[in-house]
């Protein structure tokens, strides 16, 4: 599964300050798994952009593993990377993938920027070639998909950093209480 288009070469303009990107990798084919880290590593670091990269188990792990991520506050857009090979038991591997492809849809559906690379074939060779930085670059195209939504994200809102609450001020007025004049 992708969520950019593989073409696409150029990186977005993203107004304001450049955004602290999280990799999350599922390393249970670590083949693929490099190859995919590469990738979207090569599209952050040609754009500049921070980025710290964690490894989890497999690819189940991806969605708890983001939920986690984001709440420590600490990025702006999310890289899932991971894959699933159905050689064996194909039903098996179909269910791991949809269960893993919903549990980070429903996360990102709550509006957090994220691009992924979850990918599933038949064979560790058809995985390689998917994820190869050389070949369909995958995990490149996760990157530049998570950098996209941060760009929509900042137009749309035309805010570039710490959305949320406003900051505190001298005065605290509380509802009901007579406004002081200073």
């Amino acid at each position: 599964m992708l969520s950019a288009s593989r073409k696409s070469k150029d990186l977005p303009e993203i107004i304001g300050s450049k955004p602290k990107i999280a990799v999350i990798s599922a390393r249970y084919h670590p083949s693929v798994a490099d190859r995919l880290t590469k990738g979207a590593s090569a599209v952050l670091n040609n754009g500049d952009f921070p980025f710290e990269v964690f490894d989890v188990s497999g690819v189940l792990d991806l969605p708890i593993a983001l939920k986690m991520v984001i709440n420590s506050g600490r990025f702006d857009a999310y890289v899932l990377l991971g894959s699933v090979q159905n050689d064996t038991d194909g039903q098996a591997a179909q269910v791991i993938y949809a269960e893993t492809l919903r549990g980070i849809g429903s996360i990102g559906a709550l509006g957090y920027p994220l691009g992924s690379a979850i990918l599933c074939a038949s064979t560790n060779k058809q995985l390689a070639k998917m994820a190869s930085p050389r070949k369909e670059n995958c995990g490149g195209a996760a990157a530049r998909a998570a950098l996209e939504l941060i760009a929509l994200s900042r137009n749309l809102s035309n805010v570039s950093k710490n959305i949320g609450f406003k900051p505190a001020s001298e005065f605290i007025h509380m509802a009901g209480d007579p406004q002081k004049i200073t």
